[in-house]
C-alpha cells in the first residue's frame, strides 16, 4: 500500500504500531474520556478529529496534524 492510500485509520494503526501502545494505553495518554472513540479511528467507523490530531501532534510531534488528517506531509 503507497503512502497515498493510507486511510486516517491505516494512519493511526501506524502511530499505535510505532509506539507500541494499545489504543486503551494511547486514549489515556492522550487524555481521551473514552477509548471507543479511538477503536471508531482504528476500525474505520469514525473520522478523527482535528482535537485528536492536534493531541497526538502534542504528545508524538513526528506525526503532523496534517498527515494524522489527511496523509499530507508538510
Amino acid at each position: 500500500m503507497t503512502m497515498e492510500n493510507q486511510t486516517q485509520s491505516d494512519r493511526f494503526r501506524t502511530v499505535l504500531e510505532e509506539q507500541q501502545i494499545s489504543v486503551l494505553g494511547f486514549a489515556i495518554r492522550l487524555g481521551v474520556a473514552s477509548p471507543s472513540q479511538l477503536y471508531s479511528i482504528l476500525h474505520g467507523e469514525k473520522e478523527m478529529s482535528a482535537e485528536i490530531a492536534e493531541r497526538i501532534n502534542e504528545l508524538l510531534p513526528q506525526y503532523s496534524v496534517q498527515w494524522l488528517l489527511n496523509g499530507e506531509s508538510e
